[in-house]
């Protein structure tokens, strides 16, 4: 059989895969590899998980993790997929994969909106410099998270007009339905889903929350750039946001060359070309 190598990105909530062959790509996907999530019973799924999947002739693991900046949270992803039965493992950040995606090996700036959202320079295959990142109690401005945190807020503090609060009711519910949700243990699902709800919702204030949390995202990140720079933009929500990012982004001297949904698929092709 041919050699393979297996791709992996991870990020907060789902890790995609690809095994990658002179004959062709092969995708799939799992729970999150994130270092928090880590345990007994998480490395029991795992295990469960790769018994149904042929890794006999896997030669080497790239794995591109959300956490994985750190020395300590890349160590450990290494030890968990060598524990697995995985040889030659290499783990990096997955900003890298964004990167990768992005620019291939030239450097420059990738801007990731997705369920979180940072701006990274990597120069030399290097993640050199890290605008934003906290998180999404700190921050995730331009996120689809911030986007549904932006629309309770404007809903419960009575920011919307009659109509519109009458279709954010019927969706969402009655002030304190909403707040039980948001506080609750799924509350950070339940508001980084609003984004994809309301995306199959016609109307003018939706568009005015997107454009605002983008605007956001541009006056906190891309104020720092000075410069016409290389820039490519990845995730879900600057994906289907595409028209409106590229808008303001361009307002603020910064065009993106790429915009992708999620990283996995040129990844994939990165590797291939670079393997076989």
């Amino acid at each position: 059989m041919n050699k393979q190598i297996l791709i992996g990105d991870s990020g907060g909530t789902r890790t995609d895969w690809c095994l990658v062959s002179e004959s062709g790509m092969t995708f799939f996907e799992s729970e999150s590899y994130h270092p928090k999530f880590i345990g007994e019973e998480w490395r029991e799924r795992q295990k469960t998980f790769w018994q149904a999947h042929d890794t006999m002739n896997i030669s080497s693991v790239h794995f591109f993790g959300a956490g994985c900046l750190s020395e300590i949270n890349r160590k450990l992803l290494v030890k968990e997929l060598d524990g697995l039965g995985f040889d030659h493992v290499e783990v990096a950040s997955d900003i890298l994969a964004a990167h990768l995606a992005c620019h291939q090996k030239e450097n420059g700036y990738t801007a990731i909106l997705g369920t979180g959202s940072v701006l990274a320079k990597v120069e030399n295959g290097v993640v050199s410099t890290v605008i934003g990142g906290l998180g999404y109690l700190l921050g995730d401005e331009g996120s689809g998270y911030y986007f549904g945190k932006m629309l309770i807020q404007k809903y419960l503090l009575n920011g919307l007009s009659k109509d519109f609060t009458s279709i954010v009711k019927d969706k969402i519910g009655e002030r304190e339905v909403v707040l039980t949700k948001v506080y609750s243990p799924d509350g950070k699902r339940f508001v980084a889903e609003l984004a994809d709800i309301f995306s199959r919702i016609d109307h003018p204030e939706i568009k005015v929350i997107h454009e605002d949390n983008i605007r956001i995202f541009a006056e906190t990140h891309l104020s720092k750039l000075n410069f016409e720079s290389n820039l490519g933009v990845v995730g879900s929500y600057a994906y289907y946001q595409h028209e409106t990012v590229t808008q303001l982004f361009d307002s603020f001297g910064q065009k993106p060359q790429i915009i992708i949904q999620k990283p996995i698929e040129r990844l994939a092709e990165y590797f291939m070309k670079n393997t076989f």
